[in-house]
């Protein structure tokens, strides 16, 4: 388990993994990434995300709107 606070993927509803486009430079294994954080919380919803590629953001910004919309109900 290599997840550098694991308490914060227990209790958390979502993670976001951002700047996806520097992942390669770094050896970044985004799959080994998605199994811990799966590992600590098999409820969490991920997502990957890179803002200067605008990938994953959109989605993300829907989700966090959803969010929102069902609070204030």
């Amino acid at each position: 388990d290599s997840l550098k606070y694991p308490l914060m993927f227990q209790v958390s509803k979502i993670a976001v993994i951002s700047k996806m486009d520097v992942a390669p430079i770094f050896d970044f294994d985004l799959s080994k990434a998605k199994e811990n954080i799966l590992y600590r919380n098999k409820d969490a919803k991920i997502f990957v995300t890179s803002a200067t590629k605008n990938e994953g953001v959109d989605e993300l910004i829907k989700y966090l709107d959803h969010l929102i919309e069902s609070k204030e109900k």
